[in-house]
């Protein structure tokens, strides 16, 4: 049994270090830069015994070492551990303080203890008097509200691309779920979307047992019932339904192979799926990619298809197909083209 007895605080690093004004020319950068974020992160922040930085994959060197410089600002007494995956050793963060206090099952949310950390981190778990049980919910605090949307049914990848594209709604921080589309109804889609509007569609295998369709979003000032009218929408609304020019795919795939960059993989119906192969670039085989210079092409696309989906404009989606090849896919007959 190990208890968390300390206040952990994960940072997006590459949230961070574009969301906070860094001007090093400046005498007083360090203060500046702490003051441009403002709100929920920084009093996280000024409150934590341990900082995690995670997602530093995402950054250089130079934009680590600012982090760093950044978070001891604000929180000097802080320990800071940078990661990627959320991996970091357990004892970095569990059962750090030996304290006479015995909570038991308590939950965050509803606890009849007051605690009080202070943010040197040296007064964990401080008792004070004459407290009453409360229902206290941090989301409130930030003034943040969460929005679960359950799907009746699968919905037209196509549609969920235009959504995340071009209708995401303003203050979204963050949205999570699972999802059926109709175009690989069997399959359980995972559905990720944090810090720079980073966008995961990944493959999660078949569904086992009944389909449990929804996504979770958090923000501030959400509107919910204009995004439960744009979810419902998606669900009244099939791809073989819409209407679209017949050589939609034709035009995708076309403009992929235009310069012998790309080559169509797999057949998925209302999709267009390719992966990089560089050939027109490099004259070589996959295979001969491999031998000769120990280059994956597995990964070099799965590393295209994370930078693509931060970029904001395009979202493509992860597929395994035979022979251990992992394509690219995009939805046709949605508002936006592949161009």
């Amino acid at each position: 049994r190990a208890r968390l007895d300390s206040v952990v605080v994960v940072i997006d690093a590459d949230f961070f270090v574009h969301n906070c004004f860094i001007d090093k020319s400046k005498k007083s950068w360090l203060e500046k830069a702490a003051k441009s974020l403002k709100g929920v992160l920084l009093n996280q922040i000024e409150r934590a015994d341990i900082v995690l930085v995670n997602k530093i994959d995402l950054i250089n060197d130079d934009q680590k070492n600012t982090t760093q410089e950044i978070v001891a600002h604000i929180s000097p007494f802080s320990a800071v551990h940078f990661c990627s995956f959320g991996n970091v050793p357990l004892q970095f963060i569990l059962d750090l303080q030996k304290n006479s206090v015995e909570c038991g099952n308590v939950s965050h949310e509803k606890s009849a203890e007051n605690f009080h950390v202070s943010s040197n981190g040296r007064n964990h778990r401080k008792n004070l008097p004459n407290t009453k049980p409360t229902n206290f919910s941090h989301l409130e605090e930030d003034e943040l509200s969460q929005f679960t949307f359950k799907f009746e049914k699968a919905i037209d990848l196509a549609l969920l691309q235009d959504w995340l594209i071009a209708d995401l709604p303003e203050g979204i921080l963050r949205v999570k779920g699972m999802l059926a589309f109709q175009q690989k109804k069997l399959v359980k889609f995972v559905i990720n979307v944090s810090g720079r509007k980073r966008v995961e569609i990944v493959n999660s295998g078949q569904w086992e047992g009944p389909k449990m369709s929804y996504l979770v979003l958090i923000g501030r000032k959400l509107n919910s019932e204009e995004i439960r009218g744009q979810f419902k929408g998606m669900e009244r609304q099939t791809f073989l339904e819409k209407s679209f020019e017949k050589n939609e795919m034709e035009i995708a795939a076309n403009l992929l192979e235009s310069e012998n960059l790309f080559e169509r993989v797999g057949r998925e119906e209302g999709m267009v799926c390719f992966r990089f192969t560089g050939k027109g670039l490099y004259k070589l085989s996959p295979d001969e990619l491999k031998i000769k210079h120990g280059v994956d092409l597995n990964e070099v696309n799965l590393a295209i298809l994370k930078a693509v989906n931060c970029g904001g404009g395009c979202v493509l989606t992860h597929f395994d197909f035979e022979d251990d090849v992992i394509g690219l896919g995009w939805a046709i007959r949605g508002k936006i083209s592949l161009g």
